[in-house]
């Protein structure tokens, strides 16, 4: 997961695509679960998940680098949950990186600002939240 989390830093620091490093870093994450399952689905569904990684990430490239920015912090808070053992935090964190992404595909690349800029912790704690929570 850190080298798929380096690779994803520099992606956004270069503002490239970087699908590849984050269908690595999910399938790590996946793998983290200790459940076979959730890696032997990420496999299995592994080319419409990069398709949809890769739409979404080329779709942020065409905007500001800050929603770029603002995915790779949900990355940080998800890896470092995980790093510290704290379940719930890396639950808590993956369900905002989800519902983000899921709003910017179907609801448009400005409705991920459902969550709030200063929920987004800056040093990757997994303690966001939604508007209204």
């Amino acid at each position: 997961m850190r080298a798929a989390l380096d690779r994803l830093e520099e992606a956004v620091a270069t503002r490239n695509v970087g699908m590849d490093a984050d269908f690595e870093f999910h399938l790590g994450v996946a793998r983290a679960t200790a459940n076979g399952f959730f890696a032997t689905v990420m496999e299995t569904m592994r080319a419409p998940i990069e398709f949809g990684i890769n739409l979404g990430r080329s779709l942020s490239l065409r905007r500001p680098n800050r929603h770029l920015e603002r995915i790779q912090s949900q990355h940080v808070a998800i890896f470092k949950a995980i790093e510290m053992g704290d379940r719930d935090g890396a639950r808590r964190a993956m369900r905002v990186h989800i519902m983000d992404a899921y709003n910017r595909m179907f609801n448009g690349p400005d409705a991920g600002n459902l969550l709030k800029p200063s929920s987004i912790a800056q040093d990757g704690d997994a303690t966001m939240t939604f508007e209204g929570e």
